[in-house]
């Protein structure tokens, strides 16, 4: 165990005894079945049904995908520091507790500016636009044509499945350890 202020943090934390992302996986399973089904749904611009199911999937698939990111994130946040973790980082935004677990984990930091924090952002922006609309979303796409709409139109489940895989690794692949270098030395 290290210590740090007082506070024990395994240095290998174990995966939760008891987790739903299973559950949450199987439902992308169940989401790419009707992602699917519903593929072709667009070329019939006259079925308005088939077009409001279409979009219906990719919306559920992207909701889908955001809670299981959550999920995760949340149980190894759970992991980590306990019950702490609910009093201290629950209410971050998810690309946000990400960077503190990592943090917390591996003692390194994660730049805001890293490819899978800004493709969570990315994403859970878009999700929040379908899940919590508010008027500045309608504003800021009025006269477009449906920027949201073409990021569903191009949500595909082997994208779902990569990010949540990539999330998953930057917590389960330790970090490469970087040579420190001396300013104005080189390499030691």
């Amino acid at each position: 165990m290290s210590h740090i202020r007082g506070s024990a943090i395994p240095a290998r934390w174990p995966a939760p005894l008891v987790t739903t992302f299973g559950i949450y996986a199987k439902g992308v399973d169940c989401l790419e079945e009707q992602w699917e089904r519903t593929r072709l749904f667009l070329s019939d611009k006259d079925n308005i049904d088939a077009i409001q199911e279409f979009y219906f999937w990719r919306r559920n698939l992207l909701i889908w995908a955001c809670c299981t990111i959550e999920n995760f994130v949340n149980d190894e946040g759970l992991s980590l520091v306990g019950d702490e973790f609910y009093k201290n980082v629950e209410r971050l935004r998810c690309h946000e507790k990400i960077a503190v677990l990592y943090a917390l984990k591996y003692r390194k930091r994660l730049l805001p500016t890293h490819a899978v924090l800004l493709e969570i952002k990315r994403w859970f922006e878009l999700r929040n636009q379908h899940v919590h609309p508010k008027a500045r979303f309608a504003k800021k796409n009025s006269g477009k044509s449906g920027h949201s709409a073409d990021e569903l139109k191009a949500l595909k489940p082997t994208e779902v499945r990569r990010l949540i895989g990539k999330v998953i690794n930057l917590f389960r692949i330790e970090p490469r350890k970087t040579k420190k270098r001396i300013s104005g030395r080189g390499r030691r």
